[in-house]
């Protein structure tokens, strides 16, 4: 490029641009909004209800857009139908492998899984639905929490997030995802 030349590269993973590159870059943050402004953006410019637009601020983690493209894929039904057929269901054979016949719609199977442990993690340690990311399902959140120990949340997200690595190196994920169904299906 001329020395006039002005690039600017984009990422969510600063981390994988080599570091001569880094080197030679002026670094900006554009941070995610708060969640509470997000829901009340959706509220009142999207006519959405409070449930679904809490739900979709703290998903997404403050990112309007995302939030607006998981809402128009009808998102909302399906972390139910994960939560409902990987978590509350015992015997969810023919839905696993549903899930397993498309890598994205495991994706969104782990990811979903992984917010509703960390839910339950944190109402186990004391914190309010104000605080959680499934408010909708608060009454299952809270009585679920009361059914694995500490240890148990720990290792069904530790494992939850082993299993979302190896999905994106590639492997063959089945094995992996039917241990962490029976390691949840595994209550105290």
């Amino acid at each position: 490029p001329t020395k006039d030349s002005l690039l600017i590269l984009t990422t969510v993973s600063p981390e994988r641009i080599m570091a001569t590159v880094r080197s030679r870059c002026q670094m900006f943050r554009f941070p995610p909004l708060a969640a509470n402004r997000v829901a009340q953006l959706l509220q009142v410019q999207e006519g959405w209800d409070e449930e679904r637009s809490v739900f979709f601020s703290r998903f997404t983690d403050g990112s309007l857009s995302r939030a607006f493209k998981l809402a128009g894929e009808e998102f909302f039904s399906r972390k139910n139908e994960i939560i409902d057929n990987l978590v509350l269901a015992r015997n969810n054979e023919a839905y696993l492998k549903t899930v397993l016949s498309d890598k994205e719609r495991t994706r969104e199977a782990l990811e979903v899984l992984l917010s509703w442990f960390r839910d339950l993690l944190l109402m186990k340690a004391g914190a309010g639905h104000q605080q959680i990311i499934h408010a909708d399902r608060g009454p299952d959140v809270a009585k679920l929490a009361s059914c694995y120990t500490f240890l148990q949340l720990e290792e069904i997200v530790t494992q939850t997030i082993e299993t979302t690595r190896l999905l994106d190196e590639n492997l063959n994920v089945k094995i992996a995802l039917t241990l962490l169904r029976d390691r949840i299906c595994l209550r105290s």
